[in-house]
């Protein structure tokens, strides 16, 4: 971890994006100098990290609220990066194949090329997926728990002091902000994708990050699959599956013979968007409206506001999340819908 030349690395690569600020670049200008000096505080047990308020951030459409904690550039975020790039083939050399998310060449568009190649080796046959995430799974890992998996691991007593005191200094659980957070993360639930893998056994499983995809062809099966989930998340990594996990069914829509008109089908879609990049949701609305002009119908339930604006329809509940919401703030046109002032989705559309 304090090798001058990896440590001239990590600074490089905390640089990364951020070459324009006036602080980053005297550091760069600097680097073997900065690097040296920052290895010898490490080496005599010196470097601790500050503490840390959280910032709490909305994000998209719904204003999603989550809390963050930025680390400061100098000298946080270096050691962050020092940290990782010994922490990176420690857990890549047991990473789950299939396992997604905040990690390099394994960002959205692999994880959905993925389910596609599993969807298409269906052959058209009926095929269930479950679909949910672990209740506030950051905030929630056992750090203790963990330190006791990267003990067993790793060897060197002082990279694991350091990492001992970033962990702890943030808690509880792992802070999201952190570049070492997602790193640790998959670490941690390297247990339960061996679990799915080898006891389970269903037909195709994939995880980005908190979010799990369980493909099987056995709908009574899978929920079985869902039960013994839940119940080795509580009991070894002292983690919750989110309540509202659903199993859809999947099934190709059958041709039928002669002059026998097609069946017209309600199609009713839950947050399809996830997961796609926008150039993906423009195939998503095409694919809607080739149903639409075949004389299906489609119920949509989404925060996007690209698919929003392209209904015929909108019902918006609200106005708030949770206790704050549940009642019809409007229904109508996109169109009539900027002009609601009681609706939120109005102000983005």
């Amino acid at each position: 971890m304090t090798d001058r030349k990896d440590a001239v690395a990590a600074i490089e690569e905390a640089a990364r994006y951020k070459t324009k600020r006036k602080a980053v670049q005297n550091i760069l200008a600097r680097r073997e100098e900065k690097a040296e000096a920052l290895c010898r505080k490490l080496e005599r047990g010196e470097w601790y990290p500050p503490h840390h308020e959280k910032h709490r951030i909305q994000e998209g459409s719904h204003k999603k609220v989550r809390e963050i904690i930025k680390p400061r550039f100098d000298d946080e975020q270096l050691v962050h990066h020092m940290l990782a790039r010994q922490l990176r083939p420690i857990v890549t050399a047991r990473l789950y194949r299939y396992a997604y998310g905040s990690l390099p060449g394994r960002g959205t568009h692999a994880a959905v090329r993925a389910m596609k190649r599993w969807r298409d080796g269906y052959g058209g046959k009926r095929f269930y997926v479950f679909e949910g995430d672990i209740k506030s799974f950051y905030d929630t890992v056992d750090t203790e728990l963990l330190k006791a998996m990267l003990g067993r691991r790793i060897r060197d007593k002082r990279y694991l002091e350091v990492l001992y005191r970033v962990i702890d200094g943030a808690g509880p659980g792992l802070p999201k902000g952190f570049y070492t957070s997602p790193w640790l993360a998959n670490l941690y639930m390297e247990g339960l994708d061996s679990y799915v893998t080898q006891f389970l056994r269903p037909d195709h499983y994939l995880r980005y990050m908190d979010n799990l995809f369980i493909f099987h062809r056995n709908k009574r099966a899978l929920h079985r699959m869902v039960e013994q989930l839940a119940a080795y998340l509580e009991r070894k990594l002292h983690l919750r599956l989110k309540a509202d996990w659903q199993v859809y069914r999947f099934e190709a829509a059958r041709k039928q013979s002669g002059k026998a008109k097609e069946q017209k089908i309600l199609f009713i879609f839950d947050e399809p968007t996830t997961g796609l990049h926008f150039y993906d949701v423009e195939k998503l609305l095409k694919s809607f409206d080739a149903l639409l002009s075949r004389g299906h119908s489609i119920v949509v339930v989404e925060h996007n506001a690209d698919v929003i604006r392209a209904a015929d329809w909108v019902i918006d509940l609200g106005p708030e999340a949770g206790d704050g919401g549940g009642r019809v703030v409007f229904a109508g046109t996109p169109e009539d819908l900027r002009g609601c002032k009681d609706s939120y989705t109005a102000r983005y559309i």
